[in-house]
């Protein structure tokens, strides 16, 4: 989505935004996006929101490449759900909810068929399901987005386990759910649903 005038003045009405520290919303290149012959992907990976830098969780998730490598990934999409360079991260929490621009912007990019939806973390996931990543089911569920029926899976937050030794709750999520990711990858697909 290109930001114009009326996407600034939407980011008005977004939990987050403060006069003087409003974020900063940024253009995503989905041309970089890597999809199958038919321009769709079986995977949207979304994250919580861009660096200060503007650069996705895919550029800073050192662990999200390395698994998305270890499954054989290969057609995915990486976002985020709040589609701004913070400039204020204590505005950022896991009650608030998107604004107008990054719900819009969420929805448009599920035109891409993503046959699952993988949130990464709890920011990300409530902003959608309401519930944190630990309170989600260890297996793929189905919420309706808008009249379109999305098959979801959360997951701990790849910058929350980088440094971890193995024992954290984020690290044992991470590690039981991939399984559960690749696993629905592999299933028939019918009528573009997976059975």
């Amino acid at each position: 989505m290109k930001i114009t005038e009326a996407v600034l003045e939407q980011c008005k009405d977004c939990p987050l935004f403060v006069e003087g520290k409003e974020p900063k919303p940024i253009e995503i290149d989905y041309e970089k996006w890597p999809k199958d012959d038919d321009g769709n992907i079986d995977v949207l990976f979304v994250g919580e929101a861009f660096n200060v830098r503007g650069e996705s969780i895919l550029k800073v998730g050192k662990l999200l490449r390395e698994y998305i490598r270890k499954y054989n990934i290969e057609h995915y999409g990486v976002t985020d759900m709040y589609k701004c360079r913070y400039t204020n991260w204590s505005m950022f929490n896991a009650k608030s909810r998107p604004g107008p621009h990054c719900r819009d912007a969420f929805i448009d990019e599920l035109k891409y068929n993503p046959k699952l939806i993988v949130f990464l973390g709890t920011f990300a996931s409530k902003a959608v399901t309401k519930k944190s990543v630990g309170e989600m089911p260890d297996a793929v569920t189905t919420i309706n987005l808008r009249g379109q029926e999305c098959h979801i899976i959360t997951t701990s937050h790849p910058t929350s386990i980088d440094h971890c030794d193995g024992r954290d709750e984020n690290w044992k999520v991470w590690n039981k759910r991939w399984p559960v990711i690749a696993e629905y990858l592999k299933r028939e697909v019918l009528n573009g649903v997976p059975i």
